[in-house]
């Protein structure tokens, strides 16, 4: 089916987008959307401008499903399962909250999303890209994001565009059971993970090693100042090779 298809009505079962599902102009506010055991080869974009309540935020539920990249710049109640995200997901509570990376009074959203035994994968990206590199990329004072049971990836060796398997900034949001790595690769950065937020809590996890002599698990410091953030320990966490503990 393709992305219009989708856009239209709201459902995707069994089936195959080619093309990217994408939403700039409110199409997908106060609607319920399902994606059940479907391919979104085009991958997923998502940001709107302006105010509207929480109570337009677009519900969508994603099971057993695979989504080539996931750039979401406005809120979603979504909950997802059993997914594979590849191409690395990039996340933030505004449109503006991009800009807003390291710098003081990022805006607070709600960001209730929950995801439950998935996958998140990056791919080596070439050694002269742009950007830096990881399998999820969250910006912003977003609120109340859940990881259970998933898997971050970032793929090495190290080639200097890698910052981690995750690079975390939000509030009142859990990881738990969650596991960090490269990916059979090389370790593909110095530190592992980068946390910093508010109320932001890691039980339990499994962390491969990084290439930094001190603090390879974590970066250990916050790198958005007057906020604040604090970075959250590695509760329970263990590395992923030898089940050491870490936290």
């Amino acid at each position: 089916m393709t992305a219009e298809q989708f856009l239209q009505t709201g459902v995707c079962d069994h089936r195959r987008i080619v093309d990217e599902v994408r939403d700039e102009t409110g199409r997908m506010l106060g609607r319920t959307f399902t994606i059940n055991n479907c391919a979104l080869d085009g991958g997923l974009y998502y940001m709107i401008y302006g105010s509207y309540p929480d109570s337009a935020f677009p519900t969508i539920t994603i099971k057993n499903s695979s989504i080539n990249s996931w750039l979401m710049f406005s809120p979603m109640r979504a909950t997802v399962d059993h997914t594979y995200v590849t191409g690395g997901a990039f996340w933030g509570p505004c449109p503006d909250c991009a800009a807003q990376d390291h710098q003081a009074g990022q805006t607070q959203r709600a960001m209730p999303i929950t995801v439950t035994n998935s996958l998140f994968w990056k791919d080596l990206p070439p050694a002269d890209s742009w950007y830096h590199s990881e399998a999820l990329h969250v910006v912003g004072a977003g609120v109340g994001y859940s990881f259970t049971n998933t898997r971050f990836v970032q793929e090495g060796p190290m080639n200097g565009t890698q910052t981690g398997a995750i690079k975390f900034t939000g509030r009142d949001s859990t990881f738990r059971n969650v596991y960090f790595d490269w990916g059979g690769t090389p370790p593909a950065a110095y530190h592992t993970t980068y946390f910093e937020g508010i109320n932001v809590v890691i039980d339990g996890c499994r962390a491969e090693k990084g290439n930094a002599g001190v603090s390879a698990y974590e970066y250990p410091d916050v790198w958005s100042f007057g906020n604040g953030y604090v970075v959250p320990p590695l509760t329970g966490c263990v590395d992923f090779d030898t089940g050491a503990p870490v936290g």
